[in-house]
């Protein structure tokens, strides 16, 4: 089972993710929690996360495509691909659809033309579910660039305009509506709420799993 957490910025995903793990662990269902970009499993995605992410670099949104895609591929390649194999449950912060929105729609680089380089650096490995966390941009920024410890008042991302955010939001949501893996979140609620929704969500195929 490969499950992804996807949204904007601040809209509780390694939150949610975190979570996930705990309760999963405590299942006894065998998993591997991750993120992208810059799994903390490998140094080589920790270096492209920097590149990325620090707001020192002036990149430009295809060297930005390209740079999310080295992560990508390294990522399956070498940790979800092989966990996948072994039978465990993968749970991933960020995946491909974070690309298809951040880069196919904020930056203007095309939805079709960034799913085709997807498909490349993944092998065509999509998720089994995708929890789609929602909230408005606003709430989503603020949370984000306050509470930013890797890098003080927020991430390149992060520093985006709130209009960049509002279409990466409606980004989301109308990415949702393409295929039935996806759950759409109301991340307005409480840390436990959402717990408790993704819990509901998943409690079968962890009982199927136990068999």
């Amino acid at each position: 089972m490969f499950i992804t957490f996807e949204g904007i910025e601040g809209s509780s995903k390694t939150t949610q993710a975190s979570l996930l793990d705990e309760w999963l662990s405590s299942k006894g269902v065998d998993h591997l929690l991750t993120k992208e970009p810059g799994t903390v499993l490998s140094k080589e995605c920790q270096q492209i996360r920097h590149l990325i992410l620090s707001p020192d670099y002036d990149i430009g949104p295809r060297t930005e495509l390209f740079l999310y895609l080295a992560d990508r591929a390294q990522h399956v390649d070498k940790y979800i691909k092989p966990a996948l194999k072994d039978g465990k449950w993968v749970i991933s912060d960020r995946y491909a659809d974070s690309t298809k929105v951040y880069q196919g729609i904020g930056r203007g680089l095309g939805v079709d033309t960034v799913t085709s380089l997807i498909d490349y650096a993944s092998g065509k490995l999509m998720p089994d579910i995708t929890f789609i966390m929602d909230l408005p941009a606003a709430v989503g920024v603020t949370r984000a660039r306050s509470s930013n410890t890797e890098f003080a008042g927020g991430d390149r991302m992060e520093r985006e305009t709130l209009d960049f955010h509002s279409q990466l939001r409606k980004g989301f949501l109308a990415l949702s509506k393409t295929h039935e893996r996806y759950i759409v979140l109301n991340a307005s609620k409480s840390i436990e709420e959402l717990h408790e929704e993704v819990v509901k969500v998943l409690s079968k195929h962890v009982n199927d799993t136990l068999r």
